[in-house]
């Protein structure tokens, strides 16, 4: 008797990339009065999705209504904006002066933005950089961004480090000057090193979740209290599974983000710290874990932080 081998096909949305069997989780980095801050997972929209379907947005508005026991509709403002397969940092405001003061450091392009991807085929040598600027437009019929050589594109610039070769995938650290829609995965694309993964924009290679491009640091003045903040959020185990193994990564200059066992916080925050992962549902897991900092200062008239919240890497 002959026996057929089945072929285990990743399943493929219509957005062009790997969808996850597993729940997505999201990791909550850091937490006062006026912020929140967490790591999207693969798979999970920002924002704009259908009455009754999950996005990161209705997800970290059950986590605050079920932590802070607030009835109704929980007011909060997503201020940076990812793309459904790719992964990373994401602020969110809980007031809305503080989304007006956080959309304003956007729009004066004052916040940087850094991203970690991965892309099919070589770049360059270690070390090297490199500056892509281009004109973009957009097809409305197939949900897709392009670049065009029209008077009438939008402009879009980043800047590229060679860091390191993973056989035939380049890693690269890309700083965004603009923020445009899908840029990154369109810019890498017209290069010809597409984003490893993204079939939507001509990668032929397998991710195991989503696309290879995370959204690595966040850096940007906090609304109340005027201090500049760094958000990290260290890389998801599918780019482990990927490279079959850990991925060493430069640290920052100026030593403004302090890592402690995975978790990331703000110099001179105090607070409780708590390993949290909450999943799409909402539910929040963790335990506490004392935090002897010194305590921060808030500006005048201002309530000082709530707890300081740190997060265990959330599933990728």
């Amino acid at each position: 008797m002959e026996f057929q081998r089945k072929l285990e096909v990743p399943e493929i949305s219509s957005l062009g990339y790997v969808l996850s069997n597993r729940a997505p989780k999201m990791q909550v980095l850091y937490e006062d009065n006026h912020l929140l801050v967490v790591v999207k997972p693969a798979g999970l929209p920002t924002m704009g999705v259908a009455e009754g379907e999950k996005s990161l947005l209705t997800v970290a508005r059950h986590y605050i209504g079920e932590k802070y026991h607030k009835p109704g509709n929980v007011y909060l403002g997503i201020v940076s904006r990812l793309d459904t397969p790719t992964t990373g940092v994401v602020v969110i405001a809980r007031t809305s002066k503080a989304a007006d003061r956080l959309n304003q450091q956007f729009r004066t392009r004052s916040v940087e933005k850094t991203y970690l991807a991965l892309v099919d085929g070589l770049v360059g040598v270690p070390g090297e950089t490199g500056t892509l600027t281009d004109r973009m437009g957009e097809d409305p019929r197939h949900r897709k961004m392009f670049v065009t050589q029209s008077a009438s594109g939008i402009p879009a610039v980043l800047h590229y480090t060679v860091l390191r070769y993973f056989e035939n995938t380049t890693l690269l650290e890309i700083h965004l000057e603009t923020g445009r829609k899908h840029q990154i995965r369109v810019q890498m694309s017209h290069f010809e090193h597409p984003v490893t993964g993204d079939y939507k924009y001509r990668s032929r290679a397998k991710f195991p979740v989503g696309i290879a491009l995370h959204a690595w640091r966040l850096a940007f003045e906090h609304p109340t209290l005027r201090t500049r903040m760094v958000m990290q959020a260290e890389l998801p185990p599918s780019w482990e599974k990927f490279l079959h193994g850990p991925v060493e990564l430069p640290e920052l200059e100026g030593g403004t983000v302090v890592k402690a066992a995975g978790w990331v916080r703000v110099e001179g925050s105090t607070g409780t710290t708590e390993s949290s992962v909450v999943t799409e549902d909402g539910v929040v897991t963790g335990e506490p874990v004392a935090d002897s900092t010194a305590p921060s200062e808030s500006a005048p008239g201002e309530p000082a932080p709530d707890t300081l919240e740190k997060g265990k890497v959330g599933s990728g």
